[in-house]
């Protein structure tokens, strides 16, 4: 999946389109992936739609992976709901660009501090301090 190449802009779009669906469908794999097929078809990726969709859904659970072992702290933020949490677009631009990995349990996964060390190479400092 590595060679498939996904646009952070475009990963960005998915997440906000995550983010649009009523808090049933969220859980739900069918919708979530109905949801990135409706987004790429109407973004004129039809050809290339399968393969960029399961491209977007395992860095997407990559992501989620992460997350949920603290990695990219500081670079979230919880939101209002359960589960949706404000995610910066340094971590959104990481995660569409570090490659994928297989983890123990054979699930695509991204190594952490290969993740990590990418995300703060390409973050822009904020502030004087």
């Amino acid at each position: 999946m590595n060679k498939t190449k996904v646009d952070p802009e475009l990963l960005a779009d998915v997440l906000n389109m995550h983010a649009d669906m009523p808090a049933e469908d969220r859980g739900s794999f069918e919708a979530r992936a109905f949801g990135i097929f409706r987004l790429l078809a109407d973004r004129g990726y039809s050809q290339e739609g399968g393969a960029l969709a399961t491209a977007i859904s395992l860095r997407l659970t990559a992501l989620a992976l992460l997350a949920r072992e603290n990695g990219g702290r500081g670079f979230t933020m919880p939101g209002d709901e359960d589960g949706m949490d404000w995610v910066h677009a340094d971590l959104v631009r990481c995660a569409a660009e570090e490659p994928l990995v297989e983890g123990d349990d054979e699930q695509a996964v991204f190594n952490r501090r290969s993740f990590e060390q990418r995300l703060l190479s390409i973050c822009t400092a904020q502030g004087r301090a």
